[in-house]
């Protein structure tokens, strides 16, 4: 049985994904679309080879927002 963390964990990923893309917010926007490519580049084998590519995604994204904000 899973604990309420775990659902509650479930519950905010579903939410996300029920919610139409016009809702996301510019970093969510990025993150996905960098995420996109960097699987379609890597093409994750398992599990963990897809968490790496998603950890990436929000690194880069992450970088990008600060560096945009810093020359804004």
């Amino acid at each position: 049985m899973m604990d309420a963390i775990e659902h509650n964990n479930r519950e905010r990923v579903k939410d996300f994904g029920n919610r139409p893309a016009r809702e996301m917010t510019k970093r969510e926007k990025i993150a996905t679309e960098t995420l996109a490519a960097i699987v379609g580049v890597e093409k994750p084998y398992n599990d963990e080879a897809y968490d790496q590519c998603v950890e990436s995604a929000i690194v880069l994204t992450d970088k990008l927002l600060k560096k945009l904000s810093e020359n804004a």
